[in-house]
């Protein structure tokens, strides 16, 4: 069963086929957008946030929306262990990076803000955690002693921006299931859906749209991939409102 994905900074919407495991998803969505499987941190289900109550456990509906959040800024952070506890969760991602899901108000950790939930902990004194699963983590900051300092390395998520809006492109490469993110969705008045370049006077017919037959007012699509905001902004155009999108598409150490 395919499911549809973005790239949670930003991206358009790949076709994944099915999968027995996170590695296997993790392989699958880097091939769709020319990445490696090792710069995807976690995914999401239904939100592009970095929302840990959305990870992507043991279980995804049929209709769930997968959002890849790939690896950002890495940066350095001196830490002083002023109480026994750091008053964090940490998790992974089952394919060997962990990193913080909670971080309890108050703590040592709360108190240091470039520290944010999502971060994946690469490093600590430039010992490599990368590959570790959150128990090995966990257990090396719980046996740092209290009153010791030292330097853990944390990598961000991709933060979205307008760099970042569509994938690189190559016109050698095999034809991808994405579409490029740089198209012009046309509403006729006959009911059909013409996709036109930016830039170009090419278009193709990709889908019609009509009146739901059971419902007046309410227009439905013929399935085919396009740009999901190009889309929704040609609703907007319509005036159409009152619309309802369906998209078809843990272990924790607390230290």
């Amino acid at each position: 069963m395919p499911f549809h994905c973005q790239l949670a900074h930003g991206s358009p919407t790949g076709i994944i086929p099915g999968f027995t495991n996170v590695k296997e998803l993790y392989g699958k969505i880097a091939e769709c957008y020319d990445i490696q499987p090792e710069e995807i941190l976690y995914c999401t289900l239904n939100t592009h946030k970095v929302d840990m109550t959305k990870l992507l456990g043991g279980m995804i509906r049929l209709d769930d929306f997968i959002f890849a959040h790939r690896k950002g800024q890495t940066k350095e952070i001196r830490i002083t262990k002023t109480e026994d506890a750091f008053g964090v969760t940490i998790t992974d991602n089952g394919a060997g990076l962990a990193f913080i899901k909670t971080v309890k108000e108050g703590s040592i950790i709360d108190k240091i803000d470039d520290i944010k939930v999502g971060d994946h902990i690469e490093s600590i004194d430039n010992k490599s955690l990368v590959g570790c699963c959150h128990f090995l983590v966990a257990k090396l900051l719980k046996e740092i002693p209290k009153g010791a300092t030292f330097t853990i390395c944390l990598v961000e998520p991709l933060k979205a921006g307008f760099s970042h809006i569509g994938p690189q492109t190559n016109p050698r490469s095999e034809e991808k299931s994405y579409g490029s993110g740089k198209k012009t969705l046309r509403l006729k008045a006959n009911g059909h859906v013409e996709v036109e370049d930016a830039g170009e006077k090419r278009k193709a017919k990709v889908t019609s749209v009509e009146e739901h037959p059971a419902t007046p007012g309410l227009i439905y699509v013929t399935p085919r991939l396009i740009c999901f905001s190009i889309f929704l902004d040609c609703l907007s155009y319509l005036e159409i409102i009152n619309l309802d999108v369906a998209c078809l598409t843990n272990n924790n150490q607390i230290i």
